[in-house]
This record gives C-alpha cells, structure tokens and sequence, in this order.
C-alpha cells in the first residue's frame, strides 16, 4: 500500500483503529480509516503542523490542475484536426502562403504524390480543395497582408513610388503596378500596394483612376501631400497617367541610358539596316547556344584554347555566320559599352535617385575621350538628360547622399546646386514645425560603411578636388532660423565616400546636428533612381502565370502576385 500523507503526521494502527501522534505521543481513535479525528488533534494541539498539512494536501491537487490544462483532453486534440479545427486552419494557411509565394498551380492538391506526402507527415489532416484554397483561403490571406502592409505605412511621412503597366503574351490578362519605396529606422523599405486589373482601354484617364484608387485605399486622403515622386517609363500614356494623378514624376534613368546606347550606335553607324542584322545574327548565336549542349561544350573548349573566362551566353557556331567585319563592328561596339557596363549598379534595390547626377558627371568624362562610338552615345545621352543637372528632385538628393554631396556636379553648376538645396531647405521648413537643438562642433561621427564597393569605385576615380572648406557658401541671413547654419555645417564637412547615406541620416548625432536636413534626405532620398523595380515584379508576374494558369481570372492573379512578392518582405506568421 502507498504511503498517506498522514503518515507524515502518525503512525497508524490500521488493525485496531488506533494513530499515535508523532509529536505528542498520544493515541487517537481512528475507527474504519476515520481522519476528522486526528485532524481535530493537529488543529487543536500543534497549529504549525496543522498549517504544513494543509500546504501538502492542497499542493498535489495544484500540480494536477497544472498538469490537466497543460494536457488536453483526447476529444479536444481530435477536434484540433477537424475542418475549422486550430491546427487543420494552421496547416490551411501555411500551404495557401506555399501556392501563393512558389507559384504553385492549385491543382497541386490533387496530385496523388502530394496527397501521400500529406497523409505520411501529417495523418489527420484532411486536404483543402482547390476551389476552397481559390474561394476562401487565398483572399483571405490577401486581405490579411493588405491591412499588414497598411499598418507598416502609416506612420511613414514621404512616400516615392515606381509604376508600370504589363500584359500578358495573350493579352488575356493586363496589369498596372504600384510599388512604394521609403526610409525606416535606416533602411530603404519597399512594399507591392497593387498589382492592379486594367480593364477598357489603356488611356491615360483609366490609368489614373485606377492609380488614385490604390494611393487612396494604402495611405488615405493626404496621398498626395505624403507623396514625393513617381518614377514611370518615358511612354506618353504614363506621364499623362500621372499627371491626372496631380503627381510629379520623372522618367526611368536606366531608360535613358538604354535609349541612348541604342540610337547613338545607330546614328554613327549611319546604317541601321546593317546594326540591327549584326545585333540579330548575335541573337541567333545566342538562341543555338541554349539549344544545343554539343555547342555549349565546344564553345567552352574554345574559349580555354583562347584563354577567355567562360560566359554562358557565348556559343560555338559555324564562323560563316559572321563576316571580319562583322567581327570588328561587335569589337567597337564592346569598347564603347564598356564604360555603361558599371551602370548596372542602378538597378540595386538600395540605390536612389542621388546617384543620377554622378553618373552623368561620370559617363560625360568616361566617353568624352573614348571612341567615335562613345562620342556618338555621349552626343545622345546629353539630349536626353538635359534639365536633370538643374532639377530639384536630382540636385537636392545628390547633395544630401553623404558620398557625393557637390563632388559630381560640374563646376559651373556647384553654387547653383548650392542654392537649390537652400531654397528647397526654406521651403520644406515653411511646411514643418522643427524643434531646434544645440548641436556642438564635435568632428563627425563615424557611419555605417556602404558594402557596395563596385558602386564606390566607379564614382572615386572622377571625384572633384576641391576641397569642403574651398567651396562658396552663403552666410546666415536671418538669426531667427538657424536652417543656413544648418546648411553651412552640411556643406563644409567633406564626402564620406563609403558611408550609407540613409544610415548616416537615421544616426542620432546626425538628427541633432542637422534637424531640417535629416528630415528632407528622407523625402528626397526615398526615390529610387530607376523603375526596375516594377520590371521585376512583372518578370515575376510571367513566371507566375504558367500554363496551367492561363485561364485563371486577372483578379486572382492580382493577389497571387500581392502575396508572392508582399509576404517574405513582411513575414509567413500571422
């Protein structure tokens, strides 16, 4: 038999009914296992040992209390896996979020492999249907991760956006994207609002109704005053998109860049016809090479014999295809492209428009001396550019990018940029109320090093002499506003080459120091400086719909591409 917890308390003579106190010896009458008896004599006569009873005997019903919630019941765990059960709706979400974010077709629910996987890891789960996942689960979740994603930009005071539109090679389905770019706690931030159905015509007018909806539904009322830029391709029909949209926007950089190789080529050429055949025959090259192993191999085996890294889009076809003089055109081209290869650093996600002017000050340096081909780019690339150099929404964000402050601006243009950056300091300061703090003269802090060095070293190489304290700067004014002296301070401490520029504008120090600038570097820095961005999310959209998805409804697709490219930026949990 088991011990009591009275044992602790008595020895108990169970044959006669007898139990002796431990503590005083006397014998208590216990007939047919009676307690009230002994527990009378310990409350009466020992109260500390009546008191430690109670403790033990309360003690084991708490850790059975414990243990029972701890533990649940055997009807609760089955109810767990039934349909609407806690772990049934788990299992629901996590493999809607897995159709969604890999670009699964539905019908993978049906496939008997999956099936079996299902059943061998998780026995009691019965699978969804695909019209279910469709109806239910995948709007549900598109709901969840819109209000997700409105709750991020709530308290973000500057937006940018890039837009684009898109259609399918069926033309069944055509879309519109808003992706919104911003600075958080250092970090350029960006988030997909709408991947948005256009239906009826493509016109400028539709665009922009479709396109104010989003901007109203994401950030509410004040859209446009928390709105700093939108940058758009260069078509007629987005510019007047934005324009109803009472937006400012700009063209696409890398546009301008691709536009300008293209058509300078082909104006010093003077023979289009012959260009556009040589560009189409490497083409050709290029498609026979992904067909045939047998090329790729013997390509291979040539470029070692020349001793030439590999590249994957090179291949080994018959020479007749190519004339010596063909080969010497490609040689040209190549020499003067080389310098535009490093401009494939504006396509980073943490790249913003402040780079723009530097890379014009660049190229116009890099080219000027190179071949006919290159002076031919530079003659086009300047017609397209022109006004940017004296444009606000460049100037300012160049001058407020601690790595190129005026080093990239041309002479003649660096007290102008100067001036720029102060009225546009005026006023933003006209619109905001900034509380002042003394700042001290301590040297500048240390920031973040910027790992992109390939970014670094194409812009070192060109960086102007002159040194911060040569440079014209435009004594105070007015003693009421401590925003020139905010702006001589900036303006006199030198380029910090490898800084990031959103951390350095997010460090304390700097926030102290310059209260006015921190806050308009988030407006103007916020804008990137191409709309690759949404040429992404549209390759990603001709992934997503694969064959098996063609019939699918653009609406549907509209929230499978929201939630592929929202959900890893936000998070898989709920």
């Amino acid at each position: 038999m088991g011990s009591s917890i009275y044992d602790d308390f008595f020895d108990t003579d169970v044959v006669n009914g007898k139990a002796t106190c431990k503590e005083c010896k006397k014998i208590l009458s216990r007939k047919q296992g009676s307690t009230s008896s002994i527990l009378k004599h310990l409350e009466l006569h020992h109260q500390k040992l009546y008191e430690k009873f109670q403790e033990r005997k309360v003690d084991p019903v708490r850790k059975k209390r414990k243990l029972d919630a701890q533990t649940p019941s055997i009807t609760a765990a089955f109810e767990a896996w039934r349909p609407g059960g806690t772990k049934s709706e788990s299992i629901n979400r996590a493999l809607s979020l897995m159709i969604a974010v890999d670009s699964q077709p539905l019908s993978m629910v049906d496939r008997p492999g999956f099936r079996n996987f299902m059943k061998t890891v998780v026995p009691n789960y019965s699978i969804k249907s695909r019209t279910a996942i469709y109806r239910t689960e995948i709007p549900a979740l598109y709901d969840e991760y819109v209000e997700r994603v409105k709750r991020r930009m709530e308290s973000v005071k500057y937006f940018s956006f890039t837009s684009d539109s898109w259609s399918s090679e069926d033309n069944k389905h055509s879309l519109l994207s808003l992706t919104a770019h911003w600075m958080a706690a250092g970090k350029l931030e960006y988030r997909i609002l709408g991947v948005l159905p256009i239906h009826g015509r493509h016109t400028g007018e539709n665009l922009s109704a479709i396109l104010s909806s989003c901007l109203a539904d994401f950030i509410g009322e004040d859209a446009r005053k928390r709105t700093h830029l939108i940058v758009r391709d260069a078509a007629t029909v987005m510019k007047k998109t934005t324009r109803l949209c009472g937006l400012t926007s700009v063209d696409c950089f890398a546009h301008k860049i691709q536009l300008a190789v293209y058509s300078g080529i082909k104006t010093v050429l003077n023979d289009c016809e012959y260009f556009d055949d040589v560009i189409e025959r490497i083409k050709k090259f290029i498609r026979k090479v992904r067909k045939s192993g047998n090329d790729r191999d013997d390509f291979a085996d040539l470029q070692k014999l020349e001793e030439v890294h590999p590249r994957w889009l090179t291949k080994g076809i018959d020479i007749r295809w190519f004339t010596s003089g063909d080969f010497l055109l490609v040689e040209k081209i190549l020499s003067a492209l080389k310098p535009m290869k490093q401009t494939v650093m504006l396509q980073g996600r943490q790249v913003t428009i402040s780079v723009v002017v530097p890379t014009i000050y660049v190229l116009r340096r890099a080219l000027v001396g190179g071949t006919e081909l290159g002076r031919g780019i530079l003659d086009d690339f300047e017609d397209r550019i022109r006004g940017i150099e004296d444009d606000p929404l460049y100037v300012v964000a160049t001058m407020l990018d601690v790595r190129f402050k005026r080093d990239f601006i041309e002479e003649e243009r660096k007290e102008s940029a100067a001036r720029i950056l102060e009225a546009e300091a005026h006023q933003f300061l006209a619109n905001i109320v900034v509380q002042e703090k003394t700042a001290d003269r301590s040297p500048s802090p240390e920031v973040a090093i910027n790992n992109n060095t390939q970014a670094i070293s194409f812009f070192e190489q060109y960086r102007s002499t002159q040194k911060p304290d040569d440079l014209p700067c435009s004594p105070p004014i007015d003693e009421k506003l401590k925003l020139v002296i905010e702006l001589q301070r900036y303006l006199a401490e030198p380029a910090q080459p490898s800084a990031d520029p959103v951390l350095y504008w997010f460090a304390t120090e700097n926030v102290i120091k310059f209260p006015t600038l921190s806050l308009l570097a988030q407006k103007f820095l916020s804008s990137p400086a191409t709309s690759v961005e949404s040429e992404r999310l549209f390759s990603t959209a001709s992934l997503a719909l694969t064959e098996l998805r063609r019939s699918m409804a653009v609406e549907s697709l509209q929230k499978l591409l929201f939630l592929k490219l929202n959900v890893p930026l936000e998070d898989f949990f709920a």
